[in-house]
């Protein structure tokens, strides 16, 4: 706060009037950087700047909750549905705003099926069957034909949980498991061969 004073002074006559200014320090928002989560939560990363900062939801298909509260720089902010989103970091000192925006894109993790559990008999194969969109990876690879693909040919010596990974084109993922369960192969024994008189 500055006092200035204006004086005015005609020959040996004068007279003055004082006023105060209060020149406020300007906030500049940083928002920090957006970013993509395959689920429905975000860590925001802005810079604490001069004054008090709010977050807000500018668009989006759903609602948003911000926790420990919207005040806080590095809050995560938690949504009801998927999609594209703006958020607005806004910085108040006094009198003067400042507003940063940042865009976070929330995407469904993708569907995937690994597939019936299955019975086989010892020494048999089975071709697997998973289902979804996007690149495959099985477990237990040495147990496989090619653990890259959605059908691969599987030879368990004894019962095998398989798991595949789906990712799909925005790096989001998602695992399912199947059981081969594997029966030993009966042993036939009709006994000694007989001779009848």
């Amino acid at each position: 706060v500055y006092t200035f004073t204006w004086t005015e002074v005609n020959g040996t006559c004068s007279n003055n009037a004082s006023t105060n200014i209060n020149f406020i320090l300007a906030p500049s928002a940083e928002a920090g950087t957006g970013g993509e989560e395959c689920d429905l939560d975000f860590v925001f990363n802005a810079v604490q700047g001069t004054g008090t900062g709010t977050w807000t939801v500018l668009t989006g298909p759903g609602n948003a909750v911000f926790s420990p509260n919207a005040n806080q720089a590095g809050a995560k902010v938690t949504v009801d549905q998927f999609g594209s989103y703006e958020f607005s970091w806004t910085e108040v000192n006094s009198t003067c705003t400042s507003s940063d925006i940042v865009s976070v894109v929330f995407r469904n993790i993708p569907a995937i099926s690994a597939g019936r559990d299955t019975i086989i008999c010892e020494n048999r194969t089975v071709q697997l069957q998973a289902t979804g969109v996007g690149s495959f990876l099985w477990d237990n690879a040495t147990l496989l034909n090619n653990p890259t693909i959605s059908n691969p040919v599987a030879i368990p010596l004894v019962t095998t949980i398989f798991k595949v990974t789906l990712t799909d084109q925005f790096g989001c993922f998602n695992s399912d498991e199947v059981e081969v369960e594997v029966w030993n192969n009966p042993v036939a024994d009709a006994g000694p061969d007989l001779v009848l008189e």
